[in-house]
């Protein structure tokens, strides 16, 4: 038992360093970091919740920011019972291309009460704001740039596409920026099909197609109306997302300096003709494995990777009912029958059940009492998860291979990932990775049970697969997707069924 758990704790450790993904690269010093950080630090200086005083304050400075540059600016108000009854205001701006086409650049810049929103969004705000102002004023594609109001309760891109449709008759692209933590700039919404523009145009790309599946955000508006759009987010450390601590002080430089090095490059690539033309918009999947490596697909590969999934799934059962000479852990028969199978198969679906509904407990517990703010919602969810919820998921495990058997519980989870793989990969392109390598991983433990080899190999490339994944749920609770949770949970029994330690009779 204690050289399992060792063996477990140095496979984790050494998966471990699939967290540096999270690392915010390092840039070169940015000419415009020091005009972007004046326009911001009157931003932040103070919370801009709807209609209040600074939020008016700010869309003066931007408006008058953009007059100085010679700019056309104009202030869309909107009154609307949807969210209470309030006035929003949205700012709008444009440079006109001689191909009548354009680009639309948008982010929200109100923030919610009591937080002077330095990340959420004011970063954002000011460096579209004095990047767009730098941009020459003859384009072939034409640049418009959206500010909008009342973003945090619900409003402001709604609005404009609702009420000024005709001003994106010639749109052909629009994206829309949002701040959550300090770290790399990352695709969410419309990353499956657009990701790679963003990389493109990224000095270190990052991003996990997994996100794409998370919460809507303001381009899900301007999609609904027939514009492809994606939202770019910084990602990793949202510690102060949405508290009093969201300042300029705790806004990373290299935060700011990704913010600005991306954006020039998007308005520069954006602004020539045809450049749409060169990005395919079939669905990719991407995910990193570690610091700086991303790793990106398309269809075909997708289902290459499915091909050798399901081929080795079957090659894992004709081996094992081969009769061959390594000892299995039913020493030395292929120990599965169909009430273990019907057994498994149970057990698998109520630990799923069981352990979404203890971590969503352990959240809502945690939301309750952690209400200094969602730094601590996030410390006390990870110490349930972690101290409580996985050593119980364990036992029950342990519960229910005794009963079922290992091999049985085994080959079900290999399938059951593997069709859960292949439906990911026609409906959710971006998800299947996950499931797919997982069930891969497993046929190669079972093929192989003996071998300390495939025991560390199929634990190490589980955990690096892994570790990201629950990093995003552990961080991001209000914007990972339920399917995220969904891995999370099939993640404990795929960890057990590779970690189980080496039979006894094998005198490990």
């Amino acid at each position: 038992m204690f050289k399992n758990s060792l063996r477990t704790i140095v496979i984790l450790l050494i998966a471990a360093i699939s967290l540096t993904v999270f690392i915010t690269p390092p840039r070169p010093s940015e000419p415009m970091l020091w005009p972007v950080m004046e326009t911001l630090e009157f931003i932040a200086a103070e919370p801009r919740p709807v209609e209040s005083r600074h939020l008016r304050s700010t869309e003066v400075h931007i408006t008058q920011r953009l007059v100085e540059a010679g700019l056309p600016v104009y202030v869309l108000e909107h009154h609307t019972t949807r969210r209470g009854e309030v006035s929003i205001r949205n700012i709008y701006s444009y440079i006109p291309g001689t191909t009548g086409q354009s680009v639309i650049f948008i982010a929200h810049y109100d923030s919610v009460p009591g937080s002077p929103g330095a990340l959420d969004n004011g970063a954002a705000v000011a460096a579209l704001l004095e990047i767009f102002i730098s941009q020459p004023t003859s384009l072939q594609v034409g640049i418009q740039l959206l500010f909008t109001d009342g973003h945090e309760i619900g409003l402001g891109a709604h609005e404009f596409v609702q009420y000024h449709s005709y001003l994106l008759e010639n749109t052909i692209f629009a994206f829309n920026f949002d701040g959550m933590g300090n770290g790399p700039l990352m695709p969410f919404q419309g990353g499956i099909r657009h990701g790679n523009i963003l990389f493109e145009a990224s000095s270190r790309p990052a991003g996990f197609s997994l996100l794409a599946y998370g919460v809507a955000l303001d381009e899900w508006h301007f999609a609904q109306g027939g514009i492809p759009a994606m939202t770019i987010m910084p990602f990793a450390r949202p510690w102060n997302y949405h508290t009093p601590d969201d300042t300029i002080e705790n806004l990373g430089t290299y935060t700011l300096a990704g913010y600005i090095d991306t954006i020039q490059n998007l308005m520069e690539m954006a602004s020539q003709a045809g450049w749409i033309e060169g990005f395919s918009t079939r669905e990719k999947t991407f995910f990193m494995p570690v610091y700086g490596m991303l790793i990106s697909y398309g269809p075909v590969m997708r289902w290459i990777i499915a091909g050798l999934m399901i081929a080795g799934i079957i090659a894992m059962i004709i081996y094992r009912r081969s009769g061959s000479n390594y000892r299995p852990f039913s020493q030395g028969r292929w120990d599965v029958n169909v009430k273990g199978i019907m057994l498994s198969l149970i057990g698998t679906l109520l630990f799923i059940v069981l352990f979404v509904g203890g971590t969503l407990l352990i959240f809502s517990l945690a939301s309750n009492i952690g209400l200094l703010g969602y730094h601590t919602s996030i410390i006390l969810t990870s110490s349930g998860i972690i101290l409580i919820l996985i050593p119980l998921a364990y036992y029950f495990l342990k519960l229910i291979t005794s009963i079922a058997g290992w091999d049985s519980f085994a080959l079900v989870m290999a399938i059951f990932l593997g069709i859960f793989g292949v439906v990911a990969g026609v409906l959710m392109p971006g998800l299947e990775y996950f499931p797919m390598i997982c069930a891969g991983l497993i046929a190669l433990r079972v093929a192989k049970p003996d071998s300390r080899v495939a025991y560390f190999f199929a634990g190490i490339i589980a955990g690096v697969l892994f570790l990201p994944l629950l990093y995003i749920m552990l961080t991001q609770l209000g914007v990972a997707s339920p399917l995220s949770g969904l891995l999370f949970a099939l993640f404990i029994p795929v960890f057990y069924v590779l970690t189980k330690d080496y039979p006894s009779v094998y005198g490990s």
